[in-house]
């Protein structure tokens, strides 16, 4: 069985799927017409046809037509689609999961994919059921009404809000998967790629995603005529006549304004200078050499380029790809468009006459940016990376990392160190003083013996040699640095980059392409993480890192939340398991509504000594000892302490009463002791060391 492409012009116009023999499938083919007639894209059909093609395998397998094919059906097709390998050569740059041996080599479908294909087969039989090909008049593939996804703050909502009468649903067999946030490229890895293009066009090309964020199709599909020099801007059009089938996303026009000249000038350059003067192609970007001169670029030639590229540099990695240059479009317009929003808002409040009276921007205006967590450096990395910064040989890189790491400081506020910053409190430990850096605020901080003694060193050595004050553009004075060499002040490639390489080197911190995986900032994320994992306030943040905002210490209270930990052991880690007459109604979804809903608000108000007691108000309470067997009964792992607590006191009572020769009431503790280790073993724990069983 396998997909057949009709081309025309080098783009696809007709896609079939044909069976072993080389026969077409009908039902399929009628289904890729019917798209093709909507204008569905050459690759859109061809991930139809090869989507469809699992459903036949399947099918085949299974002898089954796909007349046939029922709800219960379609999770032997999950289960199938989770275990079938992949043909496709892999693009992973890292570890992926791959299929058994017995199975064929090849890696297994990712869940993005199997829940395209399951999406692909709904579609299928949705349009075979509106072409009357279907026996049925239900979808196997189901559907179900999901109302809590009308509640999820992220998902858009409707101009009328709930009063639409569209309701969300979702598929009933689908694939749990994780949503990732977009991976802008880091300054560095920016700088390094376009300071080392050297040919023109990609370096137009380029600069047109990063600063004006059109998609790669987008880019290729450009012709001469979409670009304004004038007006400094470009229209992206919807086209289909690119040859190597290159198609835009959006199938909306729009007009996007090049505010950076860099980026114009390079599409000018590359017009005038580079670009075949022969082409006749209305084409903006072409093959300049070789046999194909002159023919539009196509999106292969596009990833393998920039594929290239990045190899050369040593920074590749899974997330690079052209379209990320797109990603990081979108924070340089949040850097743009936020000085806007306040100049709009502030001039508004001021009155000025010759201004608007409101405000024409708003936060909603700002692109989403994905906020990230701090990285910190992991403890066992950390031990291993201090022992390499610890044999470092020259005084001045070693002692800028031990301060990096016992101060938290950003690293110009380290270079720009003066002979007078380190002094000692009362009792003698050492304390340092943090020069005028982004904050415009001085600060004194505590700092390590380790790191002291290695400032304590480079400053009599600074004192020594008497080099002569320079200007301090932050501190608007003159100052005597420690950080100097003959003269001149040490920068932060020689004080920071340099060493660490060589001591992540040592450590066996790098990556895949040799770099380190470990940045001098990262020391100030641990240093405030360790912080808020030692239970500190968040004015001591504040005060040690220099944060002018709660908000920004508040972070690290984030990554190492108590109450969280706390939830989460007496939750997760301890198993959290459920016990008792009622679990069984609880876990299988039983109850009444209304005693859900009621639940919902007042669970707190069911606690017992031992569990918790389902019983409805207009029940009543439980009597004496009773709720430990009644239906209304439910206890978790978080009362394990409290039941063993309460069993050894039973087996004391019970004792005491045997002693006294009162058998009723011997017999009565006995029952409960027996009953509380009947809840222990159901929720996975044995009855107290010392403690005898019923």
């Amino acid at each position: 069985m396998r997909v057949v492409k009709e081309r025309d012009g080098g783009v696809v116009r007709r896609v079939r799927l044909v069976d072993g023999e080389g026969e077409p499938i009908g039902s399929v083919c009628r289904f890729l017409a019917h798209l093709g007639d909507r204008n569905f894209s050459p690759n859109t059909l061809c991930a139809y046809g090869y989507d469809l093609k699992y459903l036949f395998t399947f099918l085949q397998r299974e002898g089954l037509d796909w007349q046939e094919f029922r709800p219960p059906h379609a999770l032997q097709l999950l289960a199938f689609l989770r275990r079938v390998p992949s043909r496709r050569p892999a693009q992973r740059l890292g570890l992926a999961v791959v299929a058994d041996a017995r199975q064929g080599p090849g890696m297994l479908l990712s869940p993005a994919t199997v829940d395209r294909i399951l999406a692909a087969v709904a579609s299928f039989y949705d349009w075979a059921i509106v072409a009357e090909e279907y026996e049925h008049d239900t979808s196997p593939i189901q559907m179900r009404p999901d109302p809590a996804l009308a509640r999820v703050p992220g998902r858009h909502q409707l101009f009328m809000g709930r009063a639409s009468r569209q309701q969300p649903v979702r598929r009933v067999v689908k694939v749990k998967r994780r949503r990732r946030l977009p991976r802008p490229m880091s300054e560095p890895d920016l700088e390094a790629l376009l300071s080392g293009l050297k040919r023109l066009r990609d370096l137009a090309m380029f600069l047109l995603m990063l600063d004006g964020g059109l998609r790669p199709g987008e880019v290729l599909s450009l012709h001469l005529e979409d670009i304004s020099y004038g007006r400094r801007r470009v229209t992206i059009r919807k086209r289909d006549d690119h040859p190597h089938g290159v198609r835009g996303k959006s199938r909306t026009e729009r007009v996007v304004d090049l505010h950076e000249p860099r980026t114009l000038e390079a599409v000018s350059r590359y017009v005038m200078q580079e670009r075949p003067r022969e082409a006749a192609s209305p084409f903006v970007f072409l093959v300049g050499r070789g046999r194909r001169r002159c023919d539009p670029l196509s999106y292969d030639a596009l990833v393998r380029l920039f594929a290239r590229h990045m190899d050369g540099l040593g920074r590749r990695t899974p997330e690079t790809t052209p379209h990320a240059l797109r990603h990081t479009h979108a924070r340089s317009r949040h850097v743009y468009i936020s000085p806007l929003l306040q100049f709009s808002r502030e001039t508004s409040q001021w009155g000025w006459d010759d201004v608007p009276s409101r405000p024409l921007l708003s936060r909603s205006d700002l692109p989403k940016v994905p906020s990230r967590l701090p990285r910190f450096i992991p403890r066992q990395e950390l031990d291993r990376l201090m022992k390499a910064i610890e044999e470092l040989q020259d005084p001045y890189q070693r002692a800028a990392l031990l301060l990096v790491r016992w101060s938290g400081a950003r690293r110009g506020e380290i270079s720009r160190l003066t002979v007078d910053c380190l002094d000692a409190y009362p009792d003698g430990y050492p304390r340092l003083r943090i020069p005028v850096g982004k904050t415009y605020t001085e600060r004194m901080i505590p700092l390590h013996p380790q790191a002291a003694d290695a400032l304590r060193d480079l400053i009599g050595h600074a004192r020594t040699v008497g080099a002569a004050a320079r200007y301090d553009t932050w501190a608007h004075q003159s100052v005597r640095w420690v950080f100097m060499h003959r003269g001149q002040p040490l920068g932060k490639h020689y004080l920071f980059d340099e060493p660490l390489e060589i001591a992540c080197r040592q450590a066996g911190l790098i990556d895949a392409g040799g770099r380190p995986t470990i940045s001098a900032h990262r020391f100030r994320h641990t240093v405030g993480t360790q912080l808020a994992e030692g239970g500190a306030q968040i004015q001591t943040i504040m005060a040690i890192l220099g944060h002018r905002s709660a908000t920004m210490s508040a972070t690290y209270s984030h990554i190492s939340d108590p109450v969280l930990k706390e939830h989460y052991e007496k939750v997760i880690a301890a198993g959290g398991r459920v016990a008792g007459p009622a679990a069984e109604t609880l876990l299988t979804n039983q109850l009444g509504q209304d005693t859900l809903d009621w639940l919902k608000t007042n669970f707190f108000k069911t606690e017992l000594e031992l569990g918790h007691c389902l019983r409805m108000p207009a029940e009543g309470p439980c009597e004496c000892d009773l709720y430990l067997r009644c239906s209304k009964f439910l206890t978790t792992s978080e009362y394990v302490p409290r039941l063993q607590d309460r069993l050894v006191r039973e087996h004391e009572l019970a004792q005491d009463a045997a002693e006294r020769g009162w058998r009723r009431e011997a017999g009565r503790h006995t029952a409960i002791s027996g009953r509380i280790c009947e809840l222990l073993t159901e929720l996975g724990v044995s009855a107290a060391p010392d403690t005898p069983g019923p």
